[in-house]
C-alpha cells in the first residue's frame, strides 16, 4: 500500500509540472523512456530470492515515476 501511495503522490506532484515544462508529448516520452531503463537496469542485475534463488518478477512504474522526478 505504502509504495503504490508514494509513487502516486510522486506522479501527481511531478506530473503536471513536467508537463507544464516540457508539454504532453516530452513527459511523455520522458516517462516511457525512464520506465524502458528502470527496467531493463532491474533485468540486468537480475534480482535473485527464494530458497531456489528464482528470478523475481520485476513490474510496476515505480522506475519510470522516480525518472519524472529526476
Amino acid at each position: 500500500f505504502w509504495h503504490l501511495a508514494i509513487n502516486t503522490v510522486a506522479l501527481v506532484t511531478a506530473g503536471p509540472v513536467a508537463e507544464f515544462l516540457w508539454g504532453r508529448w516530452r513527459t511523455l516520452a520522458l516517462y516511457l523512456l525512464a520506465g524502458l531503463a528502470s527496467a531493463a537496469a532491474a533485468m540486468a542485475f537480475r534480482p535473485l530470492a527464494g530458497p531456489a534463488d528464482a528470478p523475481v518478477v520485476v513490474a510496476g512504474a515505480s522506475g519510470a515515476t522516480w525518472g519524472l522526478m529526476g
